[in-house]
């Protein structure tokens, strides 16, 4: 649901795209279909994260806690119907970050 703003396969595998700049592509996408109105939450669990971009789940955690660590990455536990869930978004500093790495990749 929602827009798709990863690169089609090709073009990961032909631009070579790493895992940390996958799962950036994914939180801002996040983050634009929440600020369209598509989706109810801007910030996913590492699952979503895992579902959709079939990335290895330890290196989505270990990518994941390096950009909480430089601030590109905010980490927050949702508490709802007595359960909690630890969910990541993307900063405003990391779509900065974001656009000038790909602007050098896709040029």
């Amino acid at each position: 649901e929602g827009p798709k703003i990863l690169p089609n396969l090709a073009e990961i595998h032909n631009k070579k795209f790493s895992d940390k700049e996958i799962v950036m592509l994914f939180l801002l996408g996040s983050k634009i279909a929440f600020e369209l109105g598509t989706i109810s939450e801007k910030s996913s669990p590492v699952s979503e994260i895992q579902s959709t971009t079939n990335l290895n789940p330890k290196s989505i955690s270990s990518r994941l806690s390096e950009l909480v660590k430089v601030g590109y990455v905010v980490k927050s536990v949702n508490k709802e119907n007595q359960t909690e869930s630890v969910v990541y978004g993307i900063t405003t500093i990391a779509i900065k970050w974001l656009n000038d790495i790909m602007a050098k990749k896709l040029l």
